[in-house]
C-alpha cells in the first residue's frame, strides 16, 4: 500500500511544477487587473474626458524564467499626472514655441472644463491685459464696441505651471503588490497540495 502511495507521490510532484507555474502565472495575471483597477478608481488625477483612465493598462509577461509585472498609462497627461520619474513634487510644464502658456479660463471652458479653443488665435475679439508685478496677463473677450472691465477673461498667460505629482499609478501598483512573497508562497503551496491530492 505504502509503494503506490509513494509512486502516486512521485508521479504528483513531477507534475507539480508546471502546475505551481500556470498558478503563479494565473497570480501575476490577477495582481496586474488589481493594480489597474486601483488605478482607474484612484480619484487623485483629474480626467475629465476619461481618455486617461481608458489608457491605464496592467499586464504580466513570462520571458524565459522571469514574470514581469507591469502597470503604465500611455500620453503626456498621464506621465504629468503621475509626475517625474526622479520623485520631484511637481512636473513643470514651460511655453516651448511662445513666450506664455494660454490657460483657458471661464468662457473658454465647456461645461466638463474642457477647453472650446485649440488657441487663442482662434478667438476673435481679444485683447492683452498685463498683470501688475508678475509676468503673464490676461486675454479679454471684447464684448461691445470698446473695452469694458466686465469684458470676460478667456485666457491667463503664464510662463509655467506646477502640476502637483499625484502618482496614482505607483500607488495602486504597490498596494496591489503589497505582501506579494506571501501570495506567491501560499499560490506554489496550494498547487503543490492539489498535485499530490491527484
Amino acid at each position: 500500500m505504502s509503494v503506490i502511495r509513494l509512486e502516486r507521490l512521485g508521479e504528483a510532484l513531477r507534475r507539480a511544477p508546471g502546475l505551481v507555474e500556470a498558478r503563479i502565472l494565473n497570480l501575476f495575471e490577477r495582481v496586474s487587473i488589481e493594480a489597474e483597477a486601483a488605478a482607474k478608481s484612484d480619484p487623485k488625477p483629474r480626467s475629465r474626458t476619461g481618455d486617461l483612465r481608458r489608457s491605464i493598462t496592467g499586464s504580466s509577461t513570462l520571458s524565459g524564467s522571469t514574470i514581469s509585472l507591469s502597470l503604465q498609462a500611455s500620453g503626456d497627461y498621464a506621465r504629468t499626472q503621475e509626475g517625474p520619474p526622479d520623485g520631484s513634487a511637481y512636473t513643470v510644464v514651460r511655453a516651448v514655441r511662445a513666450r506664455y502658456l494660454s490657460i483657458p479660463v471661464g468662457e473658454a471652458l465647456t461645461g466638463a472644463g474642457v477647453p472650446r479653443y485649440d488657441s487663442p488665435r482662434d478667438v476673435a475679439g481679444l485683447y492683452y491685459v498685463p498683470r501688475k508685478g508678475r509676468a503673464g496677463g490676461v486675454l479679454v473677450l471684447q464684448e461691445g464696441d470698446r473695452r469694458s472691465p466686465d469684458d470676460p477673461v478667456l485666457f491667463v498667460l503664464v510662463p509655467e505651471v506646477r502640476i502637483p505629482a499625484t502618482r496614482f499609478l505607483s500607488r495602486a501598483f504597490g498596494s496591489a503588490t503589497e505582501r506579494m512573497d506571501r501570495r506567491i508562497v501560499d499560490t506554489a503551496t496550494a498547487a503543490i497540495e492539489e498535485a499530490v491530492r491527484g
